[in-house]
């Protein structure tokens, strides 16, 4: 996906994604991490849709839905959503065109996002999935 996107980004689109970036960070600052989620899981979408593949777009918009339940549940409170670095790096990278330094940083950012989880991390109170899901 990354590869496909980095043949079609533009300015405009870098400045917007860039924007989301900082949209993401803010939230996190303030503590709002379903904020964070959505916002973060629409970068991700934004990406897969400036690639052009419709069929991905779908999957990915149900992956990042799936994922975002399980950040909600099982994402250590000590952990970040994403990390606002590690998008800008990738727009970094998609802005001058080095299409392999973007698709090892998404792989990166996609490690890290894994490693954030804890699944053995039984959280105190019961979680109120419909909470998590509203957005």
């Amino acid at each position: 996906m990354v590869l496909s996107a980095a043949t079609k980004i533009d300015a405009r689109v870098l400045d917007e994604l860039r924007a989301n970036s900082r949209a993401v960070a803010t939230a996190e600052a303030r503590g709002d991490r379903r904020e964070s989620t959505r916002l973060s899981g629409q970068f991700h979408i934004r990406l897969a849709e400036i690639a052009g593949n419709s069929v991905l777009t779908k999957y990915l918009e149900e992956l990042v839905a799936r994922t975002s339940l399980i950040i909600g549940l099982y994402g250590s409170s000590r952990a970040r959503t994403c990390s606002e670095a590690e998008h800008d790096a990738l727009l970094d990278a998609l802005a001058v065109g080095d299409t392999q330094r973007a698709a090892d940083l998404v792989e990166e950012h996609l490690h890290h996002i894994e490693d954030a989880l804890d699944v053995r991390d039984a959280p105190a109170e019961p979680i109120d999935a419909r909470q998590i899901l509203l957005t």
